[in-house]
C-alpha cells in the first residue's frame, strides 16, 4: 500500500503527543488505526476524515495542489538539467512548507532533502526523508537513491535492486585504478 494520509496522521499524533488510544477513541480501534499509520491497511475516507479533523489537519485546495505539483516537478526538472532558474522555483516552493499535507507531501520533503543542499536554512536530514521511503512511489524512491548516491551517504544494501549499482561502483573503481 502506499498511501499517505496514515503517515501524516502518524506525523501530526507523534508532534502533537497524542497516544493511538487518545486519537483513535470513538473512531476506530487503537490497532486499527495503527495499521492506517504504518500502511498496513486503507482506511475509508470517513474515518482519515475524522482522523484529520482532531488533529488539526487540513486539506489543500485542488487548485493549490495542482500548483505544488507544477512546482515541484519544474524543480527535480531543473536540478537534473543544472538550470539556474532552479532557484526561484525553490523560493516559490519554500512558501508553502508549513501547508503541504496531501499526497505531495513526501515529495516536498525530497525537494526539501535537494534544497538543503543549496540553503542552509532547510534542515532535514537523510534519515527523515529515509523514513518516509515505503511510501515512495517509484519515480520517489529513484530520486531518494539519486540523493543517497550524489552524496556518498550510501549504504549499498544485499538486495537485488542495488546489484546493478554495485557492479557500476566495481567499474568505477577498477577504471580509476588502470589510470
Amino acid at each position: 500500500m502506499n498511501d499517505y494520509r496514515g503517515l501524516l496522521i502518524k506525523k501530526r499524533r507523534k508532534e502533537l503527543d497524542i497516544s493511538l488510544e487518545a486519537l483513535s477513541h470513538g473512531i476506530c480501534s487503537p490497532s486499527y488505526l495503527s495499521k492506517i499509520e504504518n500502511n498496513i491497511l486503507v482506511a475509508n475516507d470517513d474515518i482519515y476524515n475524522l482522523l484529520f479533523k482532531k488533529l488539526g489537519i487540513s486539506t489543500m485546495d485542488t487548485i493549490k495542489e495542482e500548483k505544488i505539483k507544477q512546482m515541484l516537478d519544474l524543480f527535480f526538472k531543473y536540478y537534473m538539467s543544472s538550470d539556474s532558474k532552479i532557484f526561484k522555483v525553490m523560493d516559490e516552493l519554500l512558501e508553502y512548507k508549513d501547508e503541504v499535507s496531501s499526497y505531495l507531501f513526501v515529495q516536498y520533503q525530497l525537494f526539501l532533502l535537494y534544497a538543503s543542499e543549496m540553503n542552509s536554512q532547510i534542515n532535514i536530514s537523510l534519515a527523515e526523508v529515509e523514513a518516509y521511503y515505503s511510501y515512495m512511489d517509484d519515480s520517489q524512491r529513484e530520486y531518494f537513491n539519486l540523493f543517497r548516491l550524489s552524496s556518498g551517504n550510501m549504504e549499498l544494501s544485499d538486495n537485488e535492486e542495488w546489484i546493478f549499482i554495485r557492479r557500476l561502483k566495481v567499474q568505477l573503481t577498477a577504471n580509476s585504478v588502470r589510470h
